[in-house]
């Protein structure tokens, strides 16, 4: 048959690591919550590699 889009393979394979995928709601939930920490918590969410990509890119833009 045909091969999988890459997108689709690397999606499935970051599935079977255990990895979810972030919803629209959780998304949503991470701008609206982020902005009401303070500033501190901000900063170290956005240095912190142990997080996912979405929370530091987010954090570092609230920061600017």
């Amino acid at each position: 048959g045909k091969p999988k889009l890459t997108i689709r393979r690397i999606v499935d394979e970051l599935r079977a690591e255990g990895y979810e995928l972030a919803n629209r709601q959780d998304v949503e939930a991470l701008y609206i919550q982020l902005p009401s920490l303070p500033e501190e918590r901000v900063r170290e969410l956005a240095v912190d590699e142990t997080q996912p990509l979405i929370v530091r890119i987010v954090a570092r833009e609230l920061l600017g």
